[in-house]
């Protein structure tokens, strides 16, 4: 049997035959920056975004970057804290060698404190991995801090890609990686609100399946986010370490969200409602058979 594969990126690898068109260059920039609000530079993932935004910063080893996350959560992703250690140090806390401010805007939850940390007078940078069309107060995430930095897979059908605000120099990104970037992402931006209406529809629909079964959303629907998981709490008794092994059997991608100790799976505007009911069968049979 060849388990079906559902990811947390809507990607799909037709999606790559984009590529082989004419890429309007200047066009899809201007798009682009007209959507995030200031210049930016195209870079291979997200992580090397914000290798170059620490690099930009002029740390050294003695300096820490705080992380501040829309959740409030403990945990945060090696994606983030490894790339630091690699330059300096990092904390959950305000420190006296804090000399950048990291704000997680989790997935696509807007952090609900970022004025307090603006008047802070230290440099803040904006993760907006997941939040490529979130907003605050009506505008897109990623333009008050310093710097910002965006993940493209986790928004538009595309398996690399990242995007970084606040520096002046390109990345050194190869010409067709950058075309290939450009076309996907100059073909689906002018199709954003459908694509965060469809986000919020899967959201909603996967709301109700989970909730047939007794398992709520484990976060709220903020206001101004587009999600880009859905996040819901097992029974109580439930294991959730053994609904992610179910879900990765059977080719869901999916994950728990510590301390909550909440399952997160798929949530995109490409997912269908057999796809999303085959989600909600995977946990129901790992409960079944308590695997």
């Amino acid at each position: 049997m060849i388990p079906a594969q559902i990811p947390i990126s809507p990607f799909q690898y037709n999606h790559l035959g984009r590529a082989d068109r004419e890429v309007e260059e200047e066009a899809t920039e201007a798009m682009l920056q007209d959507h995030l609000g200031r210049p930016f530079a195209l870079t291979s993932s997200g992580r090397e975004a914000l290798a170059l935004a620490l690099a930009d910063a002029g740390l050294g080893r003695d300096d820490t970057v705080t992380i501040l996350t829309s959740t409030g959560n403990s945990y945060v992703s090696g994606c983030v804290t490894r790339t630091i250690q690699g330059v300096c140090r990092w904390s959950l806390k305000l420190e006296s060698s804090t000399r950048l401010i990291v704000v997680i805007h989790d997935f696509g939850i807007p952090y609900p404190r970022m004025d307090e940390v603006l008047k802070s007078g230290i440099p803040v940078l904006e993760d907006c991995a997941y939040a490529f069309a979130s907003s605050r107060g009506g505008a897109q995430v990623g333009r008050d801090g310093k710097y910002a930095i965006f993940s493209l897979p986790k928004f538009f059908p595309i398996n690399y890609g990242g995007v970084v605000c606040g520096i002046e120099r390109r990345s050194g990104m190869l010409s067709e990686h950058r075309e290939t970037i450009l076309n996907v992402v100059g073909s689906e931006l002018p199709r954003l609100g459908a694509i965060c209406e469809a986000r919020l529809k899967s959201w909603h629909y996967l709301e109700w399946r989970f909730g047939e079964i007794g398992c709520p959303p484990a976060l709220p629907l903020e206001a101004g986010t587009v999600p880009g998981v859905f996040m819901y709490q097992p029974a109580p008794g439930v294991i959730p370490e053994n609904i992610k092994r179910a879900y990765q059997k059977h080719g869901v991608e999916a994950s728990v969200f510590y301390p909550r100790h909440a399952v997160f799976v798929p949530c995109h505007q490409n997912l269908t409602p057999a796809a999303m009911d085959y989600i909600v069968a995977v946990h129901e049979e790992a409960v079944r058979s308590k695997a």
